[in-house]
């Protein structure tokens, strides 16, 4: 997973992730995905973990955003993977995903 810093105060974590999910849309294909939420040794600290996908494309991009409680989003890890070998797709990482963030 390459991991990107993110700076993203509480009060706008949905706002960023909304435009984030249009922005994503708009240039690459409408968005499935499946999230979950993930426990770290750190109490104030949760992974909101996003897998997306679009039929269209090769491939599959997973988002692990750490979410501050105070503080708000810090970071993200982010792995794209092709869909029929399930190995990292750097070429469409750098494409498709890390440039919007």
């Amino acid at each position: 997973m390459r991991t990107v810093s993110l700076n993203i105060k509480k009060d706008n974590v949905n706002d960023f992730l909304q435009l984030l999910w249009v922005e994503l849309s708009e240039k690459i294909g409408s968005i499935s995905c499946q999230h979950f939420y993930l426990d770290t040794d750190d109490k104030e600290i949760y992974i909101y973990n996003v897998i997306w996908c679009v039929d269209q494309l090769s491939f599959i991009t997973e988002f692990n955003f750490y979410n501050h409680t105070s503080k708000g989003l810090i970071r993200v890890d982010v792995c794209v993977k092709d869909k029929k070998n399930q190995t990292i797709d750097v070429e469409s990482e750098k494409k498709s995903i890390i440039g919007y963030l």
